[in-house]
């Protein structure tokens, strides 16, 4: 019966801490595209990349909502993807890098 109790702590602090970094992310979208950065480092912050904020840290900000927090699943995260599509597609729908302050 202890471990289970210690497994179900361990996996609240789990979803407590996945939430919290989505939230914290979320809080770094930009203000005009509602893109999340690349990185939080220097030149990064003004990029908006595919291969980091859309195949690295966006599936599982996605993921952590879909499982713990529905509306921001429906809402700030469903916002971005439509955001992603809408200003990085170049060719077709691939995505390519979108700078925040060129706008393209």
């Amino acid at each position: 019966m202890n471990k289970a109790i210690e497994n179900g702590d361990l996996a609240h602090e789990s979803f407590k801490r996945s939430l919290d970094f989505t939230r914290a992310w979320l809080r770094k979208t930009d203000s005009q595209t509602g893109l999340i950065p690349s990185n939080l480092i220097n030149s990064k912050i003004d990029l908006w990349d595919p291969a980091n904020a859309a195949a690295d840290n966006y599936p599982f900000m996605v993921l952590t909502a879909y499982l713990l927090n529905q509306k921001l699943f429906d809402g700030p995260l469903l916002d971005i993807l439509h955001q992603e599509k809408k200003l990085t597609s170049r060719l077709n729908v691939l995505p390519d890098v979108y700078s925040f302050s060129k706008l393209t």
